[in-house]
């Protein structure tokens, strides 16, 4: 039974604006490799066209999620978050589906277009007062 390959890039969400552009980029390109960035407050990923059913680990992720449609204008439906779309068009310029919240351990994902996928990271240790 083939692997899928995961790759998480730490480190590949701050700085320049140039710089997370160009990592979005790589996200889109390599779609096939389940890639994932992270920081120290979100993870992001690529949805791709079709159904998808997303099982975040509710320990660390979330509440805050979004869909953002990176590669291109994107009908979708999704299911488990508190703001559902229905055959929404997401497009820059228009709709982009931020601010959301992952409401159930399944999150259901339908898309014409591949499409980031972004939750909030929680904390593991308490920051230190400045």
């Amino acid at each position: 039974v083939p692997m899928k390959v995961q790759v998480a890039i730490v480190g590949g969400l701050g700085g320049r604006v140039d710089h997370m552009m160009a990592n979005f980029s790589v996200l889109c390109r390599f779609e096939k490799l389940c890639t994932f960035l992270l920081s120290d407050e979100c993870l992001v990923t690529m949805i791709p066209a079709g159904v998808s059913l997303v099982h975040p680990d509710l320990m660390l992720e979330g509440p805050i999620c979004g869909l953002v449609p990176i590669a291109g204008p994107a009908k979708v439906t999704t299911r488990g978050l508190k703001w559902n779309l229905d055959d929404q068009m997401l497009s820059f310029g228009e709709l982009v589906s931020t601010s959301n919240e992952i409401r159930e351990s399944e999150v259901y994902i339908k898309t014409d277009q591949k499409i980031m996928w972004t939750t909030s990271l929680q904390r593991l240790t308490p920051q230190a007062d400045s």
